[in-house]
């Protein structure tokens, strides 16, 4: 609760939720088809802004020609492919996978070396935690 200059605010939802909320229908509803056309779409979208994080890691890094935009996005199918088959999901994990495949000049996922594989096969672990370690083991450090 926030009292400034004669205005009067609080930030609990409970407080709020009977003024804000006057739906009559509840709440939304998507069908199973609609959710796989709304899944693909949020896909298409993820896939296309890690093409955008390649492409800036070529720019960075002054590394010409820098591919197309077809190729860049294809790349990033590629690796988000990658991670998904390992149960990687997080956009900080994915990003540092991908870094790892750009520094080792790595643009087939199909040409990962066995030993990464091991390492994010490892199901004791959290994949959190596999993939913190190969990108210490191979990079030395853990990118933002």
């Amino acid at each position: 609760m926030t009292d400034f200059e004669g205005i009067h605010l609080e930030e609990s939802f409970e407080s709020t939720a009977d003024q804000n909320i006057t739906s009559e229908i509840g709440m939304l509803i998507i069908d199973p088809i609609q959710y796989k056309k709304l899944n693909r779409l949020t896909q298409i979208n993820y896939t296309k802004r890690l093409a955008d994080y390649i492409q800036d890691y070529y720019i960075a890094e002054n590394i010409n020609p820098t591919p197309d935009k077809e190729t860049l996005y294809h790349r990033a199918e590629d690796y988000l492919f990658f991670c998904h088959s390992f149960e990687i999901i997080d956009t900080r994990s994915v990003r540092g996978i991908t870094l790892l495949f750009l520094k080792k000049g790595i643009d087939d996922s199909n040409n990962t070396p066995e030993e990464w594989e091991e390492v994010l096969s490892v199901q004791d672990q959290s994949i959190y935690y596999r993939v913190e370690k190969l990108l210490l083991k191979e990079l030395g450090y853990i990118p933002e």
